[in-house]
């Protein structure tokens, strides 16, 4: 029995008397296959931040790109945000302030990040075009169920916060 051929643009592939590819070519397709499902995984799997570090550093990456709205995503639909010169407050104060804040050219960057299971510390830079306006150096957040619940520059509000009220969510007990 003639081996079957089918054409390509370098020419005739033989094929087996099985129809079937010779076991290199197999070979290589197989291997080819696995690195494109590989890629195409750890494509999906980067778009969606999975540990701690990684749901800050998404949410601080689209503020840099002006999506505020994008940043907020990363939120808790009740996270707790404080800062020094205001009360604490929710998102919708958080969304008109970082709308504020980029349209006036700021950026913030996140520096030396250290996480302790959900809690996020981090060195908080922050730039109006390329002059460093702050640093905040004990800059924390608090992931619970992959979404921050908690945000402040100060670490310290933290243990305020929880003292405050413990039953947040956010709040580690005893």
């Amino acid at each position: 029995m003639p081996a079957n051929n089918c054409s390509s643009a370098e020419g005739p592939v033989a094929l087996s008397t099985t129809g079937h590819p010779p076991p290199l070519l197999s070979a290589l397709l197989l291997a080819l296959s696995s690195a494109l499902l590989a890629l195409a995984i750890a494509s999906c799997a980067s778009s969606q931040a999975s540990d701690s570090i990684d749901i800050v550093q998404a949410a601080f990456d689209r503020f840099a790109q002006g999506d505020v709205d994008g940043y907020l995503e990363y939120f808790a639909e009740d996270a707790v945000f404080v800062q020094a010169d205001r009360p604490p407050y929710g998102r919708d104060t958080a969304r008109e302030l970082m709308s504020r804040r980029y349209a006036d050219g700021y950026r913030w960057e996140i520096r030396e990040a250290a996480s302790e299971g959900n809690v996020v510390t981090y060195t908080l830079e922050v730039f109006e075009g390329e002059v460093r306006r702050a640093r905040f150096p004990n800059a924390v957040a608090v992931v619970t169920g992959n979404k921050i619940a908690f945000w402040s520059p100060y670490e310290s509000y933290l243990l305020s916060e929880c003292e405050r009220d413990p039953s947040q969510a956010f709040c580690i007990g005893d």
